[in-house]
C-alpha cells in the first residue's frame, strides 16, 4: 500500500500552469517530495432513499485514485471547511456493501482534465464530462469556483453556478455565470434546475 498518508502535509493543484515541471522542480528544490502528478479519481456519492443525513451539507463519498492505489471513504460537511477520510482497501467493495444496506450513488462519473489536449477555459473537459453521463451540455449544471471553470462550463453550453472565494465575490467577471452563491450551503434547487 502506498506511504501517502506518512507525510506531515499535501498539496492539491487546482490551477494550469504554463509550464508544470518548473512548479515541480522549485518545490523539490524546497524539499518537497512529488507524489503523483497525475492522479485521476473516481468518486462515488451514496446516500439512503429512507435516512437523510443529519444536514444537507452533509455527503459520503467513496474514492478511488489511479494509478496511486488510494482509496477513502470520505464524510464531507456539515461545515464546509469539514472533511473526515479514512482509508479503505477496496472502493467497488466498499461501494457495493453500502448498496447492500440500502444506499445508492447519486453520482458517478470519471473525467479528469490531465491528459486533454485544453485545459480550462476550453469547454473540452466539461463536454467529456457530458459525454460520460449521457447527458447533453445544454442539460447539465455546473458548480465552478475559478474563473476560467466558469468560462469552459458556458462555452460547452451548460447552466453555471458559481462559488467565488469571498475576496473575488464581488468582481464583475462572475457575471456570465447563471448563479452567483458565496456558499454551497445557499444552493437551492430552484438554482440548480434554472
Amino acid at each position: 500500500m502506498s506511504e501517502h498518508f506518512q507525510g506531515k502535509f499535501e498539496a492539491e493543484l487546482k490551477y494550469h500552469l504554463k509550464r508544470p515541471q518548473d512548479f515541480i522542480d522549485a518545490l523539490q528544490l524546497a524539499g518537497a517530495t512529488l507524489f503523483i502528478s497525475k492522479n485521476d479519481e473516481t468518486d462515488w456519492y451514496l446516500e439512503h432513499p429512507n435516512t437523510p443525513f443529519p444536514a444537507p451539507s452533509i455527503s459520503l463519498c467513496v474514492r478511488k485514485m489511479v494509478p496511486s492505489g488510494i482509496n477513502l471513504l470520505i464524510v464531507k460537511g456539515p461545515e464546509q471547511a469539514q472533511c473526515e477520510a479514512v482509508k479503505i482497501e477496496d472502493a467497488e467493495k466498499t461501494v457495493s456493501m453500502f448498496k447492500t444496506l440500502g444506499y445508492h450513488c447519486i453520482l458517478n462519473a470519471v473525467v479528469s482534465a490531465a491528459d486533454l489536449a485544453h485545459s480550462k477555459p476550453h469547454p473540452e473537459v466539461y463536454l467529456n464530462a457530458a459525454k460520460a453521463l449521457n447527458v447533453a451540455p445544454i442539460n447539465c449544471v455546473s458548480l465552478e469556483d475559478s474563473r476560467n471553470g466558469m468560462i469552459a462550463c458556458k462555452a460547452a453550453r451548460m447552466r453555471s453556478i458559481v462559488v467565488p472565494a469571498a475576496e473575488q465575490f464581488n468582481d464583475k467577471c462572475w457575471g456570465l455565470a447563471d448563479v452567483k452563491i458565496a456558499s454551497l450551503n445557499e444552493l437551492t434547487k430552484s438554482q440548480l434546475l434554472g
